[in-house]
């Protein structure tokens, strides 16, 4: 297994957490951060392997999650200094209800106004999809080195080797002579009828009769 180039700093983006997309001369690399403040690729998908590489958006539900979480604690707060300041129930119920509303709020207009920006590869070894921090900065250096890696446009791309026949014309196999069939020791009745009067002796004629006169 061919060992990947040296990575560029020019050729990294950044995802969330501890992982991130790196380009080399032959190689797109997932990287984690491991042990020792180190990056180890965790996949590395050669660029010929690559079909298709596209950014798209999508809506991130996530903010929405994290709204119902903290509205979640905040209840528990103002329910527990409500129950300690004795207001009455109306009052505690109807500040929760305004908390839940506003968090709820924000949390669907930031999930409608800020997409969450994808980048999808499609290999032969299997997607991948990644987070796009980079406004699509990395996205077209990737677009760039795939082109340098499948040649210019209108190259054919050369396809698989077949199983063909071979056009050399080749000499045909002459067929086997065909032997004729050995005679065989039985002779042919009309010869045993020549041969066969000859073959017992002479023959004597038979006397004339009285009757002939």
């Amino acid at each position: 297994m061919t060992t990947p180039q040296p990575i560029e700093p020019t050729d990294v983006m950044q995802g969330r957490g501890n992982r991130r997309l790196a380009l080399s001369h032959e190689h797109l690399l997932v990287e984690v951060l491991g042990p020792g403040r180190r990056w180890t690729p965790a996949r590395a998908i050669h660029l010929m392997d690559i079909r298709a590489a596209y950014s798209y958006e999508a809506k991130d539900w996530s903010p929405v999650a994290v709204a119902v979480l903290v509205w979640i604690i905040l209840a528990c707060v103002v329910a527990t200094v409500g129950v300690m300041l004795s207001w009455p129930g109306p009052v505690i119920a109807l500040v929760v209800a305004v908390g839940l509303a506003l968090l709820l709020g924000a949390s669907i207009y930031r999930v409608t106004s800020v997409p969450k920006r994808l980048l999808r590869i499609e290999a032969y070894s299997g997607p991948l999809v990644f987070p796009n921090l980079d406004q699509n900065g990395f996205f077209r250096r990737l677009d760039a080195r795939l082109a340098m890696a499948r040649g210019p446009v209108g190259t054919p791309v050369q396809p698989a080797p077949t199983l063909e026949f071979s056009p050399t014309p080749q000499a045909a196999i002459p067929a086997p002579e065909e032997v004729p069939p050995e005679p065989s020791a039985s002779v042919d009745p009309e010869v045993m009828r020549d041969v066969g009067p000859a073959a017992e002796g002479p023959q004597v004629a038979p006397a004339p009769s009285s009757s002939d006169g």
